[in-house]
C-alpha cells in the first residue's frame, strides 16, 4: 500500500480511546473494528435528517420532499431543498468566519479566537455540506472517490505546470 497515491491514514490513539468507551453502541471496542468514519458520519446524518424531517415540514421552514427522492437530483423539489441546504452550509461558514479577526489588518488588538467556537461553526457547516451530498445522491464512498480522483489530477496538474 505505500505506492499508493492516497495516503491511507490509521485512527488516532485519541479517538481509539474515544471509540473504546462508547458504551452506548452495544459495539465491543476489543473486537469490533473501528468504523469507516465518513460513512458512519453520513449515516448519523441521513438518521438525524430523519428524525427532524416532520417538524421541519410542519414548520413551513423546509422545502417538502420524500425522503425516498433524496438522492433523485431530476426532482425539483430535491433541487430547491439542495439550494436551502446551500445557504444553511454558507451561513455555517460565515458564522464560523465571524470568529476570525485576520481579515481586519488595521486592528492592533484582534479579539482571542475561541477555537472550540470556531469549530463548533465548521462542524455546524459539515452538518450542512453531508445533508447537501445526501440530497445530491453522494454518499460516502462515490466522495472519498470523486475527492482522489480530483486530488490526483490536481497533483497532475500541479507537476506539469498546468
Amino acid at each position: 500500500m505505500s505506492d499508493s497515491p492516497i495516503p491511507w491514514t490509521a485512527t488516532t490513539p485519541d479517538f481509539d480511546e474515544w471509540w473504546a468507551g462508547d458504551t452506548d453502541s452495544g459495539l465491543d471496542p476489543a473486537t469490533d473494528k473501528v468504523p469507516d468514519t465518513l460513512a458512519t458520519i453520513f449515516a448519523q446524518q441521513r438518521a438525524f435528517m430523519r428524525a427532524v424531517w416532520d417538524k421541519e415540514i410542519d414548520s413551513g421552514l423546509s422545502v417538502p420532499t420524500q425522503v425516498a427522492s433524496w438522492g433523485d437530483v431530476h426532482v425539483r423539489e430535491v433541487q430547491a431543498r439542495i439550494h436551502e441546504t446551500f445557504g444553511h452550509l454558507v451561513r455555517e461558514l460565515s458564522e464560523a468566519m465571524a470568529h476570525l479577526d485576520g481579515s481586519k489588518s488595521w486592528k492592533d488588538k484582534p479579539r482571542p479566537v475561541s477555537i472550540s467556537t470556531f469549530y463548533e461553526e465548521i462542524a455546524d457547516a459539515f452538518h450542512f455540506f453531508i445533508e447537501f451530498c445526501i440530497l445530491s445522491g453522494l454518499d460516502a464512498e462515490t466522495l472519498f472517490h470523486e475527492y482522489f480522483s480530483k486530488s490526483l489530477t490536481n497533483f497532475d496538474r500541479n507537476a506539469s505546470g498546468y
